[in-house]
């Protein structure tokens, strides 16, 4: 993906740096929590980015309609478009 775009995105946490990489039709989302305690992307933040994958390109975290996405401590989850 060098050479493509990257649009940071709201996570409704200031501990979680989470954006977007764009490169022609592939898109990745990147979630990172940099807390040392479990920190929680909101189901609502998650739908608003149209993330259809549940299952993670890298991490081992799972996206929730109900709860949203569930980062751990130091942990960075990578989710691709389709």
């Amino acid at each position: 993906m060098s050479g493509g775009d990257l649009e940071i995105v709201p996570t409704g946490s200031e501990r979680v740096l989470g954006y977007v990489r764009t490169c022609g039709a592939e898109r990745a989302f990147v979630f990172g929590n940099f807390s040392e305690f479990p920190q929680t992307v909101t189901a609502q933040t998650i739908e608003n980015l149209a993330i259809k994958e549940k299952a993670p390109v890298y991490g081992t975290g799972a996206l929730s309609a109900d709860m949203g996405l569930e980062l751990q401590p130091l942990e960075f989850l990578v989710y691709a478009a389709k």
